[in-house]
């Protein structure tokens, strides 16, 4: 009998231990829970190249737009940072770095318009979406003791989101970084100073 009961108790651990990895690796990109794993710590790293996008709903708010972001995300192999009130923080090249980081955010941007032209609201409005990206030197890593948060900081981070906050709605905005990088491959549009 004690023994019955210790397997049962053995399988309600290993089930509880499933559900908190689960949690722990939907909190964290993969790779940076298991450094976190391995050895418990501080994390930040130092990114000489990423890619940094955020996109903002043009005076409407809706949250199962961003399940649509989501997917385009995950099929891109980007990261999402956090969704700060009507706005998204997505990266690229952080934690892993990848050479085609600005073309994935690109592609994501355009996929994010094609998302958002799909939509609109209950009462028939057309939603507009602003997107500013940055390309440059990034910090990422875990921040907090208590309650984890992978996050990236630095003045890509904040370029980028001083694109978008001065955006036009349905538009891209990115600046000279990006453009160097991506201007082979796609058209820009000078918009002149703002």
């Amino acid at each position: 009998m004690l023994h019955l009961e210790s397997k049962k108790l053995y399988a309600q651990v290993v089930a509880e231990h499933k559900v908190s990895e689960g949690l722990f690796l939907n909190v964290l990109p993969h790779a940076i829970a298991e450094r976190l794993k391995a050895r418990p710590g501080v994390i930040a790293d130092s990114f000489t190249e990423a890619t940094i996008l955020f996109a903002g709903l043009h005076d409407f708010s809706r949250r199962e737009i961003y399940s649509g972001f989501d997917a385009v995300v995950e099929k891109l192999g980007l990261e999402k940072i956090k969704t700060i009130g009507d706005a998204c923080l997505i990266a690229a090249g952080v934690p892993l770095p990848r050479t085609d980081h600005a073309e994935a955010i690109a592609e994501a941007a355009l996929a994010f318009l094609q998302e958002i032209g799909r939509r609109e609201t209950p009462t028939g409005e057309t939603l507009s979406l602003r997107i500013g990206i940055d390309t440059g030197l990034v910090v990422a890593g875990v921040i907090g003791k208590t309650k984890f948060s992978y996050d990236v900081w630095g003045e890509t981070v904040n370029t980028g989101w001083h694109m978008e906050m001065y955006c036009a709605p349905g538009h891209i905005q990115g600046n000279e970084n990006t453009h160097e990088r991506l201007c082979y491959r796609y058209l820009f549009e000078e918009r002149g100073d703002f």
